[in-house]
């Protein structure tokens, strides 16, 4: 396999996603959370727990919950550059390269009708 630098165009896009966590942490044995423990004399306990997250990439950058990123493109001329355009479905990966993490996956179903 050999390196290459590929110039990469997307389309302006948005994610967002939400989903409830209660399901996933009763799974877990977070029970107690969810219920008045009879020893309670709060009479307090957690309805729910949610989760969202958030992406946009824009011709400014992209944002990603609350954190900020701004992409920055040099520009050389090079005629036989390769140059992949984003115009159909795909997926996105946001890592923290520090500790290889994680961050965020998605997928765009429709680039082009964002």
């Amino acid at each position: 396999m050999k390196e290459t630098t590929v110039s990469v165009e997307v389309p302006r896009f948005k994610v967002e996603h939400s989903f409830s966590l209660k399901e996933k942490l009763k799974e877990m044995g977070l029970t107690d959370l969810f219920r008045m423990l009879e020893d309670s004399n709060f009479g307090l306990y957690i309805s729910d727990a949610f989760h969202k997250a958030f992406l946009e990439v824009n011709e400014e950058g992209s944002e990603a919950a609350a954190a900020t990123a701004v992409v920055a493109v040099g520009r050389s001329f090079n005629p036989y550059r390769e140059v992949f355009t984003a115009d159909r479905p795909f997926l996105l990966l946001i890592r923290e390269s520090i500790i290889n993490t994680l961050l965020f996956t998605g997928r765009v179903a429709d680039p082009c009708n964002q």
